[in-house]
Protein backbone atom coordinates (compact mmCIF):
# COMPACT_ATOMS: atom_id res chain seq x y z
CA UNK A 1 0.00 0.00 0.00
CA UNK A 2 2.35 2.96 -0.96
CA UNK A 3 1.89 5.81 -2.71
CA UNK A 4 4.26 5.43 -6.69
CA UNK A 5 6.68 7.38 -6.83
CA UNK A 6 6.74 9.08 -10.30
CA UNK A 7 10.52 9.57 -10.34
CA UNK A 8 13.26 7.23 -12.24
CA UNK A 9 15.23 7.33 -9.28
CA UNK A 10 14.10 6.92 -5.57
CA UNK A 11 17.02 8.40 -3.12
CA UNK A 12 17.09 7.74 0.36
CA UNK A 13 18.72 8.90 3.66
CA UNK A 14 17.70 7.88 7.23
CA UNK A 15 17.25 9.86 9.90
CA UNK A 16 20.14 10.16 13.09
CA UNK A 17 17.55 11.55 15.52
CA UNK A 18 17.60 9.88 18.56
CA UNK A 19 13.73 8.77 18.27
CA UNK A 20 11.66 5.77 19.39
CA UNK A 21 11.31 4.84 15.38
CA UNK A 22 13.57 4.40 12.28
CA UNK A 23 12.85 7.30 10.09
CA UNK A 24 13.97 7.36 6.59
CA UNK A 25 13.15 10.35 4.34
CA UNK A 26 12.79 9.53 0.21
CA UNK A 27 13.43 11.85 -2.33
CA UNK A 28 12.79 14.61 -0.13
CA UNK A 29 9.09 14.35 -0.50
CA UNK A 30 8.02 11.16 1.67
CA UNK A 31 8.85 10.41 5.30
CA UNK A 32 8.55 6.55 5.98
CA UNK A 33 8.28 5.61 9.75
CA UNK A 34 9.18 1.95 10.39
CA UNK A 35 7.62 1.02 13.84
CA UNK A 36 9.94 -0.61 16.36
CA UNK A 37 6.97 -1.96 18.31
CA UNK A 38 4.39 -3.92 16.67
CA UNK A 39 1.41 -5.66 17.93
CA UNK A 40 -0.97 -8.17 16.37
CA UNK A 41 -3.24 -4.76 16.82
CA UNK A 42 -3.62 -2.10 14.16
CA UNK A 43 -1.33 0.87 14.95
CA UNK A 44 -3.62 4.00 16.49
CA UNK A 45 -0.58 6.22 14.13
CA UNK A 46 -1.03 4.85 10.72
CA UNK A 47 -5.23 4.71 11.96
CA UNK A 48 -5.67 8.33 12.64
CA UNK A 49 -3.40 9.71 9.90
CA UNK A 50 -5.43 7.55 7.28
CA UNK A 51 -8.82 8.73 9.08
CA UNK A 52 -7.67 12.66 8.50
CA UNK A 53 -6.72 12.77 5.01
CA UNK A 54 -9.29 10.51 3.72
CA UNK A 55 -11.86 11.34 5.99
CA UNK A 56 -11.99 14.69 6.82
CA UNK A 57 -10.34 18.02 5.94
CA UNK A 58 -8.10 18.54 8.41
CA UNK A 59 -4.66 19.36 7.02
CA UNK A 60 -2.86 20.02 9.61
CA UNK A 61 -0.88 16.90 9.84
CA UNK A 62 1.35 15.22 7.26
CA UNK A 63 -1.02 13.75 4.08
CA UNK A 64 -1.21 9.69 4.38
CA UNK A 65 0.55 8.69 1.41
CA UNK A 66 1.24 4.81 2.16
CA UNK A 67 2.21 1.73 4.71
CA UNK A 68 3.90 -1.65 5.02
CA UNK A 69 1.39 -4.21 7.11
CA UNK A 70 0.48 -7.81 7.26
CA UNK A 71 -3.26 -8.98 7.23
CA UNK A 72 -3.69 -12.01 8.84
CA UNK A 73 -6.96 -14.93 8.17
CA UNK A 74 -7.84 -14.32 11.36
CA UNK A 75 -8.85 -10.24 10.18
CA UNK A 76 -5.52 -8.92 12.45
CA UNK A 77 -2.96 -6.53 11.16
CA UNK A 78 0.40 -5.72 12.30
CA UNK A 79 1.63 -2.72 10.91
CA UNK A 80 5.71 -2.48 9.89
CA UNK A 81 5.69 1.30 8.96
CA UNK A 82 3.77 4.22 7.79
CA UNK A 83 4.50 6.70 5.19
CA UNK A 84 3.82 10.15 4.83
CA UNK A 85 4.22 13.44 2.81
CA UNK A 86 7.45 15.05 4.38
CA UNK A 87 6.35 18.42 5.92
CA UNK A 88 9.01 21.77 5.64
CA UNK A 89 9.27 22.54 9.16
CA UNK A 90 11.82 24.78 11.35
CA UNK A 91 11.68 21.95 14.31
CA UNK A 92 9.31 21.03 16.64
CA UNK A 93 7.72 23.63 18.63
CA UNK A 94 9.69 22.61 22.15
CA UNK A 95 12.62 24.00 20.57
CA UNK A 96 10.22 27.09 19.81
CA UNK A 97 8.92 27.46 22.79
CA UNK A 98 11.86 27.12 24.71
CA UNK A 99 13.70 30.08 22.85
CA UNK A 100 10.45 32.23 23.43
CA UNK A 101 11.00 31.25 27.28
CA UNK A 102 14.50 32.50 27.14
CA UNK A 103 14.05 35.79 25.67
CA UNK A 104 11.25 35.95 28.32
CA UNK A 105 13.83 35.37 31.15
CA UNK A 106 16.22 37.77 29.39
CA UNK A 107 13.60 41.03 29.40
CA UNK A 108 12.91 39.66 33.13
CA UNK A 109 16.83 39.80 34.06
CA UNK A 110 17.39 42.81 32.51
CA UNK A 111 13.68 45.29 33.74
CA UNK A 112 11.74 43.06 36.07
CA UNK A 113 14.40 43.14 39.29
CA UNK A 114 12.22 45.72 41.11
CA UNK A 115 9.17 45.04 39.71
CA UNK A 116 6.56 43.24 42.05
CA UNK A 117 4.98 40.00 40.92
CA UNK A 118 1.68 40.67 39.15
CA UNK A 119 -1.34 38.51 41.15
CA UNK A 120 -2.52 35.56 39.20
CA UNK A 121 -5.65 36.45 36.80
CA UNK A 122 -7.78 33.35 37.93
CA UNK A 123 -9.69 32.61 35.07
CA UNK A 124 -9.73 29.48 33.06
CA UNK A 125 -8.89 31.52 29.84
CA UNK A 126 -7.18 34.83 29.04
CA UNK A 127 -7.20 36.96 26.41
CA UNK A 128 -3.68 38.65 26.01
CA UNK A 129 -5.22 42.53 26.72
CA UNK A 130 -6.63 40.29 30.19
CA UNK A 131 -3.09 39.98 31.83
CA UNK A 132 -0.90 41.93 33.46
CA UNK A 133 0.92 44.76 31.39
CA UNK A 134 4.02 43.28 31.92
CA UNK A 135 2.98 39.86 31.54
CA UNK A 136 1.94 41.17 27.78
CA UNK A 137 5.30 43.35 27.71
CA UNK A 138 7.73 40.13 28.15
CA UNK A 139 6.16 37.53 26.68
CA UNK A 140 5.58 39.67 23.58
CA UNK A 141 2.52 39.46 21.01
CA UNK A 142 4.26 37.58 18.34
CA UNK A 143 4.32 34.56 20.85
CA UNK A 144 1.12 35.14 22.05
CA UNK A 145 -0.36 34.63 18.47
CA UNK A 146 1.60 31.40 18.01
CA UNK A 147 -0.11 30.23 21.16
CA UNK A 148 -3.48 30.89 19.87
CA UNK A 149 -2.62 29.37 16.73
CA UNK A 150 -1.95 26.36 18.02
CA UNK A 151 -5.21 26.35 20.41
CA UNK A 152 -7.19 26.24 17.25
CA UNK A 153 -5.21 23.67 15.39
CA UNK A 154 -5.38 21.02 18.09
CA UNK A 155 -9.24 22.47 18.00
CA UNK A 156 -9.27 21.35 14.39
CA UNK A 157 -7.88 18.10 14.92
CA UNK A 158 -10.54 16.95 18.23
CA UNK A 159 -13.22 18.42 15.64
CA UNK A 160 -11.72 16.62 13.03
CA UNK A 161 -11.27 13.45 14.81
CA UNK A 162 -15.02 13.43 16.21
CA UNK A 163 -16.89 14.34 12.83
CA UNK A 164 -17.47 10.54 11.81
CA UNK A 165 -21.30 9.40 13.03
CA UNK A 166 -20.54 5.98 11.28
CA UNK A 167 -16.92 4.27 11.69
CA UNK A 168 -17.07 1.95 15.40
CA UNK A 169 -13.62 3.04 15.95
CA UNK A 170 -14.17 6.54 15.70
CA UNK A 171 -17.80 7.67 16.48
CA UNK A 172 -18.15 9.69 19.45
CA UNK A 173 -19.06 8.24 23.29
CA UNK A 174 -20.85 9.37 26.03
CA UNK A 175 -18.90 9.58 29.49
CA UNK A 176 -21.58 7.02 31.55
CA UNK A 177 -21.36 6.07 35.11
CA UNK A 178 -19.48 3.39 35.45
CA UNK A 179 -17.34 4.97 33.26
CA UNK A 180 -16.51 7.65 35.46
CA UNK A 181 -16.13 5.13 38.30
CA UNK A 182 -13.52 3.47 36.41
CA UNK A 183 -11.57 6.47 35.47
CA UNK A 184 -11.74 7.67 39.68
CA UNK A 185 -10.45 3.89 40.13
CA UNK A 186 -7.53 4.37 37.82
CA UNK A 187 -6.49 7.43 39.29
CA UNK A 188 -6.94 6.44 42.76
CA UNK A 189 -4.08 3.71 41.75
CA UNK A 190 -2.22 5.46 39.76
CA UNK A 191 -1.72 8.34 42.83
CA UNK A 192 -1.16 5.64 45.49
CA UNK A 193 1.52 3.91 43.40
CA UNK A 194 3.34 7.12 42.06
CA UNK A 195 3.04 8.77 45.96
CA UNK A 196 4.49 5.10 46.98
CA UNK A 197 7.83 5.38 44.81
CA UNK A 198 8.08 9.41 45.69
CA UNK A 199 8.50 8.07 49.02
CA UNK A 200 10.91 5.33 48.33
CA UNK A 201 12.72 7.95 45.81
CA UNK A 202 13.71 10.34 48.51
CA UNK A 203 17.64 9.66 48.93
CA UNK A 204 17.64 10.38 45.21
CA UNK A 205 16.58 13.67 45.23
CA UNK A 206 18.54 17.07 46.22
CA UNK A 207 17.21 18.93 49.64
CA UNK A 208 15.40 21.66 47.72
CA UNK A 209 13.38 18.84 45.85
CA UNK A 210 13.37 17.00 49.14
CA UNK A 211 11.05 20.10 50.95
CA UNK A 212 8.31 20.40 48.22
CA UNK A 213 7.99 16.69 48.18
CA UNK A 214 6.94 16.34 51.51
CA UNK A 215 4.61 19.13 50.95
CA UNK A 216 3.33 16.60 47.71
CA UNK A 217 3.26 13.90 49.79
CA UNK A 218 1.57 15.54 53.01
CA UNK A 219 -1.50 16.48 49.78
CA UNK A 220 -2.24 13.04 48.61
CA UNK A 221 -5.72 12.50 50.98
CA UNK A 222 -6.84 15.72 48.94
CA UNK A 223 -5.06 14.57 45.81
CA UNK A 224 -7.74 11.81 45.95
CA UNK A 225 -10.37 13.91 47.14
CA UNK A 226 -9.84 16.15 43.74
CA UNK A 227 -10.05 13.15 41.86
CA UNK A 228 -13.60 11.86 43.34
CA UNK A 229 -15.40 14.62 41.67
CA UNK A 230 -14.80 12.70 38.85
CA UNK A 231 -17.76 10.45 39.35
CA UNK A 232 -19.72 12.68 42.28
CA UNK A 233 -21.13 14.44 39.50
CA UNK A 234 -22.64 13.31 36.21
CA UNK A 235 -20.50 14.20 33.32
CA UNK A 236 -22.54 14.49 30.14
CA UNK A 237 -19.50 14.73 28.01
CA UNK A 238 -17.79 12.48 25.03
CA UNK A 239 -15.39 10.57 24.48
CA UNK A 240 -13.22 10.55 21.05
CA UNK A 241 -10.53 9.45 19.83
CA UNK A 242 -7.26 11.92 20.58
CA UNK A 243 -4.09 12.22 20.31
CA UNK A 244 -2.84 10.58 23.27
CA UNK A 245 0.30 11.58 23.90
CA UNK A 246 -0.23 15.71 23.25
CA UNK A 247 3.01 17.87 24.00
CA UNK A 248 5.35 20.23 22.10
CA UNK A 249 7.64 17.72 21.07
CA UNK A 250 4.55 16.52 18.55
CA UNK A 251 4.14 19.77 17.00
CA UNK A 252 6.25 20.70 13.57
CA UNK A 253 6.37 24.79 13.30
CA UNK A 254 6.88 25.44 9.77
CA UNK A 255 7.59 29.17 10.79
CA UNK A 256 3.72 29.99 10.44
CA UNK A 257 1.86 27.03 11.53
CA UNK A 258 1.61 23.93 13.29
CA UNK A 259 1.74 20.42 12.13
CA UNK A 260 0.56 17.60 14.32
CA UNK A 261 2.48 14.28 14.60
CA UNK A 262 3.22 11.00 16.16
CA UNK A 263 -0.40 9.64 16.70
CA UNK A 264 1.04 6.60 18.18
CA UNK A 265 -0.52 7.34 21.56
CA UNK A 266 0.96 7.33 25.50
CA UNK A 267 4.27 4.78 24.53
CA UNK A 268 3.65 2.92 28.18
CA UNK A 269 0.52 1.39 27.11
CA UNK A 270 -0.94 -1.24 24.45
CA UNK A 271 -2.27 -0.45 20.69
CA UNK A 272 -5.47 -1.64 22.54
CA UNK A 273 -5.27 1.11 25.02
CA UNK A 274 -4.36 3.52 23.11
CA UNK A 275 -7.10 3.10 20.84
CA UNK A 276 -9.77 3.74 23.50
CA UNK A 277 -11.70 6.59 23.16
CA UNK A 278 -11.01 9.82 25.81
CA UNK A 279 -11.82 13.16 26.65
CA UNK A 280 -10.23 15.44 24.12
CA UNK A 281 -9.49 17.52 27.35
CA UNK A 282 -7.11 15.02 28.11
CA UNK A 283 -4.92 16.30 24.88
CA UNK A 284 -5.69 19.86 26.06
CA UNK A 285 -3.81 19.37 29.49
CA UNK A 286 -1.29 17.51 28.14
CA UNK A 287 -0.26 20.46 26.13
CA UNK A 288 -0.91 22.94 29.07
CA UNK A 289 2.09 20.81 31.18
CA UNK A 290 3.83 21.19 28.76
CA UNK A 291 3.46 24.71 28.57
CA UNK A 292 4.78 23.96 32.25
CA UNK A 293 7.94 21.81 31.50
CA UNK A 294 9.45 24.41 28.85
CA UNK A 295 8.58 27.33 31.92
CA UNK A 296 11.07 24.99 34.50
CA UNK A 297 13.08 23.09 31.86
CA UNK A 298 14.87 26.03 29.92
CA UNK A 299 16.14 26.99 33.64
CA UNK A 300 17.22 23.36 34.20
CA UNK A 301 18.75 23.29 30.89
CA UNK A 302 20.66 26.51 30.93
CA UNK A 303 23.76 26.43 32.80
CA UNK A 304 24.75 29.73 32.73
CA UNK A 305 21.89 31.20 35.05
CA UNK A 306 23.64 32.06 38.48
CA UNK A 307 22.19 30.30 41.50
CA UNK A 308 21.42 33.35 43.67
CA UNK A 309 18.67 34.15 39.85
CA UNK A 310 17.37 30.87 39.97
CA UNK A 311 15.13 31.45 42.48
CA UNK A 312 14.12 35.43 41.22
CA UNK A 313 13.21 33.35 37.70
CA UNK A 314 11.24 30.46 39.24
CA UNK A 315 8.82 33.03 40.08
CA UNK A 316 8.70 34.57 37.13
CA UNK A 317 8.49 30.82 35.90
CA UNK A 318 4.94 30.39 37.27
CA UNK A 319 3.62 33.50 35.84
CA UNK A 320 4.50 32.46 32.51
CA UNK A 321 3.15 28.82 32.79
CA UNK A 322 0.04 30.19 34.31
CA UNK A 323 -0.46 32.87 31.50
CA UNK A 324 0.53 31.08 28.18
CA UNK A 325 -1.64 28.04 29.71
CA UNK A 326 -4.34 30.09 29.63
CA UNK A 327 -4.49 31.80 26.24
CA UNK A 328 -3.72 28.36 25.00
CA UNK A 329 -6.60 27.41 26.65
CA UNK A 330 -8.85 30.13 25.63
CA UNK A 331 -8.15 29.87 21.64
CA UNK A 332 -8.73 26.25 21.66
CA UNK A 333 -12.27 26.72 23.79
CA UNK A 334 -13.39 29.73 21.19
CA UNK A 335 -12.57 27.58 18.06
CA UNK A 336 -14.61 24.88 19.85
CA UNK A 337 -17.43 26.88 19.75
CA UNK A 338 -17.68 26.57 23.52
CA UNK A 339 -17.91 29.33 26.70
CA UNK A 340 -14.33 30.90 27.83
CA UNK A 341 -15.99 30.20 31.45
CA UNK A 342 -15.69 26.64 31.69
CA UNK A 343 -18.79 24.55 32.79
CA UNK A 344 -18.78 22.77 36.11
CA UNK A 345 -17.95 19.54 34.60
CA UNK A 346 -15.28 20.97 32.04
CA UNK A 347 -13.63 22.17 34.78
CA UNK A 348 -13.86 19.09 36.89
CA UNK A 349 -12.44 17.31 33.51
CA UNK A 350 -9.34 19.61 32.85
CA UNK A 351 -8.03 20.15 36.40
CA UNK A 352 -8.64 15.82 36.63
CA UNK A 353 -6.20 15.29 33.54
CA UNK A 354 -3.84 18.28 34.37
CA UNK A 355 -3.24 16.41 37.95
CA UNK A 356 -3.31 13.08 36.41
CA UNK A 357 -0.70 14.14 34.01
CA UNK A 358 1.78 16.04 36.80
CA UNK A 359 1.25 12.67 38.97
CA UNK A 360 2.26 10.57 35.90
CA UNK A 361 5.23 12.70 35.15
CA UNK A 362 6.47 12.28 38.54
CA UNK A 363 6.69 8.52 38.03
CA UNK A 364 8.54 9.24 34.68
CA UNK A 365 11.32 11.58 35.94
CA UNK A 366 12.13 9.08 39.26
CA UNK A 367 12.52 6.44 37.15
CA UNK A 368 14.60 8.37 34.61
CA UNK A 369 15.66 12.30 35.38
CA UNK A 370 15.44 12.48 39.42
CA UNK A 371 16.91 16.11 38.39
CA UNK A 372 13.87 16.95 36.89
CA UNK A 373 11.33 15.60 39.89
CA UNK A 374 11.09 19.05 40.53
CA UNK A 375 8.76 20.04 37.37
CA UNK A 376 6.13 17.52 38.02
CA UNK A 377 6.24 18.37 41.89
CA UNK A 378 5.63 21.95 41.16
CA UNK A 379 2.95 21.22 38.79
CA UNK A 380 1.06 18.90 41.03
CA UNK A 381 1.25 21.69 43.92
CA UNK A 382 0.40 24.61 41.54
CA UNK A 383 -2.72 22.48 40.26
CA UNK A 384 -3.62 21.24 44.44
CA UNK A 385 -3.79 25.12 44.74
CA UNK A 386 -6.05 25.97 42.14
CA UNK A 387 -8.20 23.16 43.56
CA UNK A 388 -8.61 24.74 46.88
CA UNK A 389 -9.25 28.07 45.37
CA UNK A 390 -11.45 27.01 43.61
CA UNK A 391 -13.29 25.42 46.58
CA UNK A 392 -13.53 28.55 48.29
CA UNK A 393 -14.67 30.22 45.34
CA UNK A 394 -17.69 27.63 45.45
CA UNK A 395 -18.18 28.20 49.53
CA UNK A 396 -18.50 31.18 49.07
CA UNK A 397 -21.31 30.83 45.96
CA UNK A 398 -22.70 28.84 48.40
Amino acid sequence: MFTKLNVEKVDSKILKADQSNTAIIYNDEYFFKFYRKIEQEINPDLEIVRFLTENTSFRNSPKFAGSVEYRATDGSTIVFGLLQEKVENQGDSWVMTIDSVGRFYERIMAKAKKEKLPALVNKAAVKFEDSPQLIQEFIGRGFYERVVRLGQRTAEMHLALASDQTSPAFVPEYFTANYQRSLYSALRKLTRDRFKLLEQSMDKLNDETQELARKVLAMEDQVLECFSEIYQIKINAIKTRIHGDYHLGQILFTGKDFIIIDFEGEPGFSFSERRLKKSPMKDVAGMMRSFHYAAFGKILLNENYREKDIEFLIQWAEQWQHYVSRFYLGAYLERMGLDSQLTQQDETLLRTYLLEKAIYELGYELNGRPDWVNIPLRGIYYHMNRYFEAKEVRKMKN
